[in-house]
C-alpha cells in the first residue's frame, strides 16, 4: 500500500501574523500557496517538529473551515475554482 501523502509542512520562521508558509516538494523551497505546497507522508512531516521551526499539519485540518485562521487566496478566478470544485470551504473568497 502506498504512503498517504496527506500533510503539510508549516514553516512557523517564515509564517508571518496571517501569511502562512509551507514547504514545497522535497523540502524544495517555500510558497504561501496551498497549490504548490509539497505534501508529505505523516512521517516525513514530523521528521524535523523536534526543531520548534516547523509544524506537521494535515492537510484535511487546513480546509476545515473551522480551524478559525483565515486562507488567503491570490485574486485568480482559475484557482479560486478549482478549489471550489474540488469540495473546499464555502469560506474561500477572492481577496
Amino acid at each position: 500500500m502506498a504512503d498517504k501523502r496527506d500533510w503539510l509542512i508549516l514553516s512557523l520562521r517564515k509564517s508571518k501574523d496571517w501569511l502562512l508558509v509551507w514547504y514545497c516538494t522535497g523540502n524544495c523551497g517555500y510558497t504561501t500557496c496551498l497549490l504548490t505546497a509539497g505534501r508529505y507522508t505523516e512521517e516525513e512531516a514530523r521528521r524535523d517538529e523536534h526543531t520548534g521551526h516547523v509544524v506537521a499539519v494535515p492537510l484535511s485540518a487546513v480546509l476545515n473551515a473551522g480551524l478559525g485562521f483565515r486562507l488567503s487566496l491570490p485574486n485568480h478566478e482559475r484557482v479560486i475554482k478549482k478549489l471550489t470544485r474540488a469540495g473546499r470551504p464555502a469560506e474561500i473568497r477572492k481577496e
